[in-house]
């Protein structure tokens, strides 16, 4: 329903912007140089075009599905790539945690871990934050 509703929403934003694209006539003068009028109507287009790439972003974000934060019982330990395309992932469902492999046809349970991997796990080393700050020679 998604991918449609996009189709739908690009196909309509090109049928209004086309035919004006198609019989605008240049705006300068045929020997002189542009004119602030023409500088003003470049920088609204450009807001306009802007305006659009960031309502469209905002639609994709809202109501494609992607979560922001993990919700309920169900989230990512850790991971580990093993190729360009190919990585181990472990997930926690629950209170069981799973060993999975994961590639771009194919996602496969690997084993159940018996012992939680959160607990062996220091938090430091996820810790983004810190490392920037540290790395910049900023105080936390």
């Amino acid at each position: 329903m998604n991918k449609r509703f996009f189709g739908r929403l690009l196909t309509g934003m090109c049928s209004l912007f086309l035919p004006a694209a198609v019989t605008a006539e240049s705006t300068l003068p045929a020997a002189s140089s542009p004119t602030a009028f023409y500088f003003v109507k470049l920088g609204l287009a450009l807001l306009l075009v802007l305006g659009i790439f960031v309502a469209f972003a905002w639609m994709m974000r809202r109501f494609s599905g992607f979560q922001s934060s993990a919700k309920g019982d169900l989230r990512v330990i850790t991971g580990l790539s093993l190729g360009t395309r190919e990585r181990l992932v472990v997930v926690k469902v629950g209170k069981a945690q799973l060993l999975l492999g994961v590639t771009p046809g194919k996602i496969s349970k690997l084993h159940v871990l018996e012992e939680d991997l959160e607990a062996e796990i220091a938090p430091t080393q996820f810790d983004f934050k810190r490392k920037l700050k540290s790395a910049l020679g900023q105080k936390e």
